[in-house]
């Protein structure tokens, strides 16, 4: 439900170049569904939400995303700045409870035949999310996952485009969410924007420099 392949290119043209390829239809994909890759028109109106879900964001991060909806302002958008989103925080636990609510203990046996010492401490950190989870936890989950995914369908009949950041913090230092539980929770507290919209099934575009500080989604 939460999986999906998605493109890297340089400019908006290189993805549309790639998109036209992969709406392709391929009996092969039980998933693939008839998505136009061009919508209905929209109007020009944007929200930018700087701290969805109330998260600690860095100096630069607010910085970007900021300049992000300067430059939709000046490509003729409406970008009115809001307070919050749509129950993203709720949105985050149907990833967590979807993801490790059922199958945990398989998760754990995939992550030590693989073999991969990252995998390996991910899974272990997760352990004391995984365990207290009751077993209807999947059905309960998907009953909140539809009532979050029509707030947000009704959010989107008003702003077409929502700016915020990736994540609330530049490139973390190398292997910081293996150094223990702090530097673990300290990852997943700044990645909620990356956890909460693949749960609900929302498209994202996420702009990033490698060792910069442009950070907007």
């Amino acid at each position: 439900m939460m999986s999906s392949t998605g493109l890297i290119g340089r400019t908006i043209e290189d993805l549309r170049v790639g998109l036209a390829a992969m709406s392709a239809a391929d009996l092969r994909d039980p998933w693939w569904a008839a998505v136009p890759l061009e919508g209905p028109p929209a109007p020009l109106a944007a929200a930018m939400c700087l701290r969805p879900g109330g998260m600690q964001i860095a100096p630069e991060v607010e910085a970007a995303v900021l300049d992000a909806g300067r430059r939709l302002a000046d490509a003729g958008w409406k970008v009115e700045e809001i307070e919050d989103v749509p129950s993203i925080r709720e949105a985050a636990d149907v990833q967590m409870r979807l993801w490790l609510g059922d199958g945990y203990a398989g998760l754990v046996d995939a992550a030590k035949r693989d073999g991969d010492p990252a995998a390996i401490a991910v899974v272990a950190a997760v352990r004391g999310m995984a365990e207290p989870l009751p077993c209807d936890v999947v059905s309960h989950a998907m009953v909140l996952r539809t009532t979050l995914q029509r707030e947000w369908r009704l959010f989107f009949t008003r702003y077409p485009v929502l700016l915020l950041p990736v994540s609330g913090e530049l490139p973390f230092p190398d292997r910081l969410d293996l150094q223990g539980e702090a530097g673990f929770q300290r990852v997943w507290n700044a990645q909620l924007p990356l956890r909460a919209p693949p749960a609900l099934g929302l498209q994202a575009a996420r702009e990033c420099l490698v060792g910069g500080v442009r950070n907007g989604a």
